[in-house]
């Protein structure tokens, strides 16, 4: 009987401890080689489309991070080629296209910065570049 009650324990702190694992790093500005660093910066606009869901932004096909109205990150990337992407995040009322990621590839030259704005209508959320 102990086995059986250990046993629903044991899986859920083993999801926990996956989803933990999947959880990924931000890039470590410290251990990039000195001049080759680039920035991208991502925000999103208050009232955009009356849309309360969060947005999920990859960078390198990871989630790094999740952004609410109004909310603006920095990211420190290698420079180079870089795939970026956005995704509805949340209930199922946010993720109705099925958690598509939208994405792009950009080139960063060695100290360039960046900016891209969260956009969205009826095919989901993207980004937009800033001048």
């Amino acid at each position: 009987m102990r086995l059986l009650t250990a046993l629903p324990l044991c899986l859920l702190l083993n999801c926990i401890t996956v989803l933990a694992d999947d959880q990924p790093d931000l890039v470590d500005p410290g251990a990039m080689p000195a001049g080759s660093q680039a920035r991208i910066v991502v925000s999103r606009p208050q009232a955009q489309n009356e849309n309360a869901c969060d947005v999920g932004l990859y960078v390198q096909s990871k989630l790094i991070a999740r952004l609410a109205p109004g909310d603006k990150i920095e990211i420190p990337v290698p420079s180079g080629p870089v795939a970026l992407g956005v995704a509805a995040m949340g209930s199922a009322l946010c993720t109705q296209e099925t958690d598509v990621v939208h994405g792009q590839s950009v080139i960063l030259q060695p100290g360039e910065t960046r900016g891209y704005q969260v956009n969205g209508d009826q095919s989901g959320v993207f980004l937009s570049p800033l001048p």
